[in-house]
């Protein structure tokens, strides 16, 4: 069965530069998928993963990576 995650990424300062809702069979699928999506937007500093009104996790750019790499 699949649960609906959103996907919401920020900058260090917390402003929302992009968000992604997608229906995934477990968390750690919505974790590879969060790491997925600081891949393809250079903008994020992390991304915050969440299921229904819940925060599950923050997923934080690797060090090394984005823009300031």
């Amino acid at each position: 069965m699949e649960d609906t995650y959103t996907f919401i990424g920020a900058t260090a300062d917390g402003a929302t530069v992009f968000m992604d809702i997608a229906a995934l069979p477990s968390e750690d699928d919505a974790k590879h998928h969060s790491r997925m999506l600081l891949r393809q937007h250079l903008s994020g500093d992390l991304v915050e993963i969440w299921r229904g009104n819940g925060l599950i996790t923050k997923t934080p750019r690797a060090a090394g990576s984005g823009p300031a790499a």
